[in-house]
């Protein structure tokens, strides 16, 4: 069994979530979610989860890496949407400004790609 340890500060539970909703029954079969939750002095809140370990099959971990992997693109992608839209918030021009910085940022895609076996052999 592999274990993955995510850390995504207050956003980890969005990614658990995420990656919950991507997997099949199958793989969801294979997975054990341990989650660290922040411990907070105010009763009346839900606690938040701030780490959880990923205890899983060997042959599940590609597709949780690949399905990682689209999340932080989905959450780069709505950063990017978040700075064009306060620029527009200050000017036209600003905004203009941004929304074409966007569109060049779109056409760069961010992959996040396994090690290799052969590299880590070499070295």
């Amino acid at each position: 069994m592999a274990t993955l340890m995510l850390d995504a500060g207050r956003y980890t539970e969005d990614l658990l979530a995420f990656l919950t909703n991507e997997l099949d029954n199958e793989i969801l079969d294979q997975i054990e979610i341990e989650r660290r939750n922040l411990k907070s002095e105010k009763l009346a809140t839900e606690p938040v989860t701030v780490a959880a370990t990923l205890t899983l099959a060997t042959t599940a971990v590609v597709v949780v890496g690949r399905i990682i992997e689209r999340w932080l693109e989905n959450r780069r992608q709505l950063d990017q949407l978040r700075v064009v839209a306060n620029g527009f918030n200050q000017s036209d021009e600003a905004g203009r400004a941004l929304a074409a910085l966007g569109k060049e940022n779109a056409k760069v895609a961010v992959t996040y790609g396994m090690p290799s076996t052969q590299r880590q052999r070499e070295k």
